[in-house]
């Protein structure tokens, strides 16, 4: 610590001492960031919810799919995958979370790909930094382009731009989000065992923290809310006027 401040300290002497570099310093010290990778890319295995549609003429179903991706570290703050999906026929760079791959999962549909990750009682969703075609370049393309086009200010301010939570909290029992669902201060992050998108609707079967509930959540990705939840087989009350935690309700 005391060699970094001794060497802070004769930067700035030596740009004073310098006269006219001063103002080149200070450029270069408000200039934002360059993207600096700290985990070279690697390959791994991502989890990809294909949609489903309930269309008259073609209806679909909805499906999970593991496929390989790769990922990297971009800064301190910054995972993210390089992602192929087969389906569109594009290639992504989107924010790849850490923690265990029962509780992140990527969709990906015409309107691009995002990355959902559950963090507590929480589900976050991030879109996509760039996107390209299988036709206009590889992934290896894309990869440059990324590296090139984004600084850590422009990637930061993307990755705002691109998020949205949905929550989960009150459409349960206040214990299903705790660790071990003790229904302590402490959060606790449920397993998701199941997921289904389709028509703009995710649902998620998951067991909570210590296995001792059972639920399905449906959320709307266009009202980005919760309109359905059933745990242990009761029917939640998502009235929002009422007092925490949600009540139950006797029958389904």
């Amino acid at each position: 610590m005391k060699a970094e401040i001794i060497l802070w300290l004769a930067l700035g002497l030596g740009g004073v001492l310098s006269g006219g570099s001063e103002i080149a310093s200070a450029a270069e010290t408000n200039a934002p960031a360059k993207l600096k990778i700290e985990r070279p890319w690697e390959d791994c295995t991502v989890k990809l919810v294909v949609p489903g549609s309930t269309g008259f003429l073609a209806p679909t179903k909805s499906k999970c799919e593991g496929i390989q991706a790769r990922c990297a570290l971009y800064g301190y703050r910054f995972p993210v995958a390089a992602i192929f999906d087969p389906h569109t026929r594009k290639n992504y760079i989107i924010s790849h979370g850490f923690g265990p791959g029962d509780r992140s999962f990527y969709i990906s549909d015409r309107a691009g790909m995002m990355e959902c990750q559950f963090f507590g009682g929480e589900l976050v969703c991030r879109r996509s930094y760039i996107e390209m075609p299988e036709s206009e370049g590889s992934m290896d393309d894309l990869i440059a382009r990324f590296a090139g086009e984004f600084d850590e200010e422009k990637l930061a301010a993307q990755e705002e731009k691109n998020m949205f939570w949905i929550e989960l909290n009150r459409a349960a029992p206040l214990d299903f989000f705790t660790a071990h669902s003790e229904g302590g201060s402490q959060p606790g992050t449920p397993s998701i065992r199941a997921i289904d998108f389709t028509d703009g609707i995710l649902r998620l079967d998951m067991v909570s923290e210590g296995g001792k509930f059972t639920g399905s959540f449906w959320m709307d990705f266009k009202a980005k809310k919760v309109i359905r939840s059933v745990v242990d087989g009761q029917k939640m009350d998502l009235d929002p006027e009422k007092p925490w935690p949600v009540l139950r309700k006797t029958s389904q």
